[in-house]
């Protein structure tokens, strides 16, 4: 068995890596070439899809997900918490404060309080 050489390791994978990158290096696109890439890919993909339904995620491929979703909006459900939001100002020590409720479609957690209130 020989004995390892680590600096000739090391030399190899600097090789290996240097060649990867050299490689990769005209494979760059610029951000519009990627865009129309990307347009392109969609498009062919899914040619029934209008361009600026995409805007929607995955509604756009799913007219039965679209409706769903459309319905939803129409009569929303949380329309009550604005309205409670409202109510509450109304109540408060100054109605006529800078208040305002809105919905926004998103899953994620974008209210808190923390112990006092803070």
């Amino acid at each position: 068995m020989m004995p390892l050489n680590p600096g000739g390791l090391v030399n190899a994978i600097l090789v290996v890596g240097m060649t990867m990158a050299c490689a990769t290096a005209p494979c760059r696109a610029s951000p519009e070439q990627d865009r129309a890439e990307i347009v392109a890919f969609f498009q062919q993909r899914f040619p029934d899809v209008p361009l600026d339904d995409y805007i929607n995620g995955a509604l756009a491929l799913s007219r039965d997900a679209r409706a769903q979703f459309d319905s939803i909006m129409e009569f929303p459900p949380f329309q009550g918490e604005i309205d409670r939001g409202y109510r509450l100002v109304a109540n408060s020590p100054d109605p006529a404060g800078p208040f305002e409720f809105f919905a926004i479609a998103d899953n994620s957690i974008n209210a808190f309080a923390l112990p006092g209130g803070f």
